[in-house]
């Protein structure tokens, strides 16, 4: 059980936070409340050690790329902020304290600028990308960061400034092309279009091979590094259909999906949080042939989180006062979206990818100002 003790405070601290942003505390407070929060998700996420994953490939990079250059080919942007960090500090966990205080500030600047429970909305971000955005994958966080910075131009209107926001995410983590259709989204669709979309996409569900038998036409016309990519991972075990077990928490995500594009205004305010939502949700059903195109997911379910937590002031049962539907909502949304999260840190199966227990990368966790000798032999997921 101490083991699990750093995520069951990180989990209470998320929870009550939440709580109280819900049951309406005055506005000063709830925003010393944020503030806690925000700091100790830094301190947890920014400080972490050899936990997660990515570590190793990182620090190994960020001591030679001065040398050898442009390492495994990353992009340019962040070999040059990787080495300004290094001949600046010369510590590895300095940058990825800098990058995860970028990540958290974007979360929050736009949470509290676009709804009303900044404190959930980024505690079913943590939940959801965990594993992913939040404790590995260094490049991606700062372009979601970015893309998160930029998406202001998209209410605005000023499509070129939104495609510079892009080029300039794509210097750190080339999957942010996937995010341009995002200026797309800020138009209102029928709710029967939108369900029709989602449904038809749940093919994949059945027939996974069809988007790999897609992938692998197309991949030799996709330019550079994209054509690269799209060969290298379609061969890779990142390639591979995902493993459902029985598939029920899947088809349990989707029926929310339905129910918030349901009973969500439809209207220019709520339209690009509602289309972002169900590309995110077309996405995943996409990452059920092919695993790895769920990595495009978070560049558009940061903003469908938006519309699953605005469900709460939407849904009003007149029998009910409308702070307890709140509550309720609230204890739904954050349960609901921390069953993969919790089932990451207690699964003990074989991962495919490692070898190794699922969770080996996660439980104990490690902090980089006090850790036990044993977090030194901890080896990363590609490591043997």
């Amino acid at each position: 059980m101490l083991d699990y003790l750093p995520y069951i405070v990180l989990v209470l601290l998320l929870f009550a936070g939440s709580l109280l942003e819900v049951c309406g505390f005055r506005k000063d407070q709830v925003k010393i409340v944020r503030y806690f929060v925000f700091t100790f998700l830094l301190l947890f996420v920014g400080l972490r050690y050899n936990t997660g994953a990515d570590w190793a490939a990182y620090i190994e990079a960020f001591n030679t790329m001065s040398v050898v250059g442009n390492y495994p080919r990353w992009e340019p942007g962040f070999v040059f902020i990787s080495n300004l960090f290094y001949y600046l500090f010369g510590n590895y966990y300095v940058f990825q304290f800098c990058a995860s205080l970028f990540l958290l500030y974007a979360l929050l600047k736009f949470y509290v600028a676009h709804t009303n429970y900044p404190v959930l909305s980024i505690a079913i971000f943590f939940f959801m990308f965990f594993g992913s955005i939040v404790m590995a994958e260094v490049r991606q966080s700062i372009a979601l960061a970015i893309v998160l910075l930029g998406s202001k131009y998209i209410f605005e209107r000023k499509s070129l400034n939104f495609v510079l926001t892009i080029g300039i995410a794509c210097l750190f983590h080339i999957s942010a092309i996937f995010a341009l259709p995002l200026y797309l989204l800020n138009k209102r669709i029928s709710k029967l279009s939108a369900l029709l979309l989602l449904g038809f996409f749940q093919i994949l569900y059945f027939f996974p091979e069809l988007l790999a038998y897609l992938l692998d036409f197309i991949a030799p016309a996709l330019p550079g590094r994209l054509g690269r990519l799209a060969a290298s991972y379609s061969g890779s075990i990142f390639g591979n259909k995902a493993n459902f077990n029985t598939g029920l928490y899947y088809i349990a995500s989707v029926i929310v999906c339905l129910i918030v594009l349901l009973q969500t205004k439809n209207n220019e305010k709520t339209c690009f949080y509602r289309n972002a939502l169900l590309v995110a949700f077309i996405i995943t059903a996409m990452s059920n042939s092919m695993t790895i195109i769920g990595r495009f997911q978070s560049y558009y379910m940061v903003f469908g989180i938006a519309a699953c937590v605005r469900i709460m002031d939407e849904i009003n049962f007149k029998s009910i006062a409308t702070a307890a539907t709140k509550a309720v909502l609230m204890v739904f949304l954050f349960v609901f979206f921390m069953v993969p999260f919790q089932a990451l840190l207690r699964s003990t199966a074989i991962s495919e990818l490692t070898g190794r227990p699922t969770n080996y990368g996660c439980v104990p966790y490690y902090n980089v100002l006090s850790y036990p000798p044993e977090a030194d032999n901890r080896l990363d997921w590609h490591e043997d």
